[in-house]
């Protein structure tokens, strides 16, 4: 909630273009709606210090998980400081607000924008909807059926990810509809999604059911939230850094809870053997490979509400990094550094297209890298953690443990490196953006 105006001093003429109390109401709006939309910490400041110093205000900033902390000083006159705090409001990642209020700070500098235009423009970003849900499902559905074939499934299992997809959506927005806690919404949609996908084990309609099984659920992997936890350590913001980490590692435990629900009510307990790459990225073969992540990344970009006019982007680095990746595996390269590698790729280009299309790197290099996400794997610890449940089980096959483990580690390690490629260009260009870099308006 926004705090009482403090009203300036009687007999303080030389008020100066923007007033200290207006400028940091607007600044914690800009700040506390990045931080709702999935902007990282580093991001957040850069823009807010962006209008601030344009407007002649030096400022100092506080972020939580949950709010935003200000105190502004005009530096025409020191003695004129404003602290304020409001708290964020919880709406859910939306990259087409981060990329406008970021274009939207820099015209402030840029352009010298007045203070009652930026307002202005500032609440018609606020305004901006998500795809229509319709839109959103569709995107979804194709995306995580692309991942199944991807993962070696056949046409009948991606079909069903499709479905399980499209079903578990469908739920966890009714349920975000009804305004009930956003947690519910994980188990439900994730015990939805395995209940229908898990049908695929029990009736074997397709070749690789498991596939259906572990990939439809990926759409409700927090990876924003993970990757942000990530960027944050890098750049020192340690308490926004864990409180992402522990949010992103809740919903897991959320989506774990659903899927156990219902491979205990299906009955699942086996696992076939995982397969090997076997795809040669050559030919015909290479080219399906590479549209199939394209649309992976972009199904994915529309969940995150990316502009459309830089899907392409999304589309062209999925394909490309996925395809380094399978190159990588065919000369037996371990899957942890040929991730990275397909991921730093995604990182790095994601600077040099920033420039192009004039949007942050995050917004499409983020669901770029979709198309790697470790789902089988994680698939596989949480059936290891459900066969665990039964003693009798654990004491005829003591493997099952040390086989969970290595899922488990397998999978977060695959998690860590993708966010490290991410955010390999903010490792590297710690302090500048886009624009910096390249010298020239974005």
């Amino acid at each position: 909630m926004r705090a009482a105006v403090i009203p300036q001093e009687a007999g303080n003429e030389d008020e100066g273009p923007a007033p200290a109390e207006r400028v940091a109401d607007l600044l914690l709006d800009i700040g506390s709606e990045l931080l709702a939309s999935g902007a990282h910490c580093g991001r957040v400041s850069r823009n807010m210090e962006r209008v601030a110093e344009t407007w002649g205000y030096q400022l100092e900033l506080f972020l939580t998980f949950t709010g935003v902390m200000l105190s502004i000083m005009d530096t025409r006159h020191p003695e004129r400081r404003v602290v304020r705090f409001k708290s964020c409001p919880q709406q859910g990642v939306h990259f087409g607000k981060v990329t406008e209020i970021s274009l939207l700070t820099w015209s402030v500098q840029e352009q010298n924008l007045s203070i009652e235009q930026t307002e202005r423009r500032l609440q018609e970003i606020k305004a901006l909807p998500h795809y229509p849900r319709w839109v959103i499902l569709i995107g979804l559905g194709a995306a995580c059926a692309c991942l199944c074939r991807l993962a070696g499934g056949n046409w009948t299992d991606a079909g069903i990810a499709f479905g399980a997809t499209f079903c578990g959506m469908f739920v966890r927005q009714e349920i975000l509809r009804l305004r009930f806690n956003p947690m519910i919404g994980f188990i439900a949609a994730s015990f939805t999604t395995t209940l229908i996908a898990g049908l695929d084990m029990v009736y074997h309609s397709g070749a690789s059911p498991e596939k259906a099984l572990a990939t439809a659920v990926l759409y409700l992997i927090p990876g924003v939230p993970l990757i942000n936890c990530t960027i944050d350590l890098i750049e020192g913001y340690i308490p926004v850094s864990t409180a992402r980490g522990l949010h992103g590692g809740f919903i897991l435990l959320c989506i774990a809870v659903g899927m156990s629900m219902s491979i205990l009510l299906l009955g699942i307990d086996h696992e076939p053997p995982l397969a090997p790459a076997q795809h040669l990225l050559t030919g015909v073969l290479s080219a399906r490979d590479v549209g199939l992540a394209c649309v992976v990344a972009v199904g994915f970009a529309i969940l995150f509400s990316t502009p459309g006019r830089v899907l392409y982007v999304a589309g062209i680095l999925g394909g490309l990094g996925h395809c380094i990746r399978f190159v990588l595996l065919q000369y037996d390269v371990h899957i942890v550094p040929a991730t990275l590698a397909g991921a730093v790729f995604i990182g790095m280009s994601g600077i040099f297209f920033a420039h192009r299309v004039h949007a942050p790197p995050v917004v499409f290099t983020m669901p770029a890298c979709i198309t790697m996400i470790p789902g089988l794997f994680a698939y596989r610890a949480m059936l290891g953690c459900v066969k665990m449940i039964d003693l009798e089980t654990l004491q005829l096959d003591p493997t099952i443990l040390a086989q969970t483990a290595h899922y488990f580690v397998l999978t977060g390690s695959l998690l860590f490196t993708l966010a490290i490629g991410i955010c390999s260009g903010a490792l590297i260009f710690r302090k500048k953006s886009v624009k910096l870099i390249f010298k020239r308006t974005m």
